[in-house]
């Protein structure tokens, strides 16, 4: 935490110098993230404490912020975890996924991310986020009257 504050405060000193701030933050994520990176086995207490000071610091974006967050959670005890979400969606998900034109592509990811939270998914692999994209992706298309069947399909490309 104390290398974050250390990171504020020299964008803080920059930006009174008149350098641009965008461009600095973005320069110092980066540097933030790739530190971030190379963490392995930290507590999932440590995580949420250094996410929570960072989320307080005001500095950065929600993009940011989420690319911290995910970084420290890759990093933590807990591993990457698969799950196979079209099984994990309940009628009423596919209900409301398949109801495209009345919901927006956001609100379909958040049907998605909200299941697999509810299973206790915290950190999802890079194979489960691509299957909860193409589900996204498949729903809020033209619709077939087999939309079942064009997502199997396409989750079947993806393995």
């Amino acid at each position: 935490m104390a290398e974050v504050d250390s990171i504020v405060g020299h964008i803080e000193t920059q930006k009174k110098l008149g350098t641009d701030r965008g461009e600095l933050i973005a320069e110092h994520a980066k540097s933030l993230l790739h530190t971030f990176s190379k963490l392995n086995g930290i507590e999932l207490d440590t995580v949420n404490a250094v996410s929570d000071h960072i989320n307080h610091t005001g500095v950065w974006d929600l993009t940011q912020l989420a690319a911290f967050k995910a970084c420290l959670r890759a990093a933590s005890n807990r591993g990457m975890q698969t799950m196979y979400i079209q099984d994990a969606l309940v009628q009423t998900d596919w209900d409301m996924l398949c109801a495209h034109p009345k919901i927006g592509v956001m609100d379909m990811y958040n049907i998605v991310a909200m299941r697999m939270h509810r299973y206790g998914l915290i950190c999802p692999d890079s194979v489960t986020l691509a299957r909860a994209g193409a589900i996204v992706e498949t729903c809020r298309g033209p619709l077939p009257q087999r939309c079942a069947f064009k997502i199997g399909t396409i989750l079947k490309k993806l393995n």
